[in-house]
This record gives structure tokens, sequence and C-alpha cells, in this order.
């Protein structure tokens, strides 16, 4: 544990990284949360409803990640 913290921090790619990661996660969690909420009680769509949402949103992410990785060493 100790070696892949110190890897981490003498590694600036890697720290970025992990941060960023930090960061969808905790920006993620609160819309995981209070999407059923919202389609419910603001839209009035119902499961249906949030299924096309959390659909949308994993089909936006695979595309994020393969224009990502399609980028090469940009």
């Amino acid at each position: 544990m100790k070696e892949g913290a110190r890897y981490v921090r003498g590694n600036t790619i890697v720290l970025g990284l992990l941060f960023l990661t930090l960061l969808t996660v905790i920006l993620s969690v609160p819309f995981q949360f209070l999407l059923p909420i919202f389609t419910e009680d603001i839209l009035d769509v119902g499961a249906r409803g949030l299924g096309v949402l959390f659909s949308v949103s994993g089909v936006g992410a695979l595309v994020g990640s393969l224009v990502l990785a399609s980028m090469g060493n940009r």
C-alpha cells in the first residue's frame, strides 16, 4: 500500500486520473439517487421513463469513452 501511494504521488498523470475519477463519482452519486424522484414527481414518466433516462446516460458514457479512446496521444 505504501509503495502504491508513493507511486501515485510521484506520477502526476496517475494522480490526475485518480482525482478526475473521484470527482466523477462524487458528482454522479446524487444524480443516481435523485433521478428516480425527478422522473416520478417532476416529469411524471414512471419506470419506463426512468429506464430511458438511465439508458441514455449509459449510451453517452459509452460514446464519450469511445471518442476519448480514438483520440490517441493528444
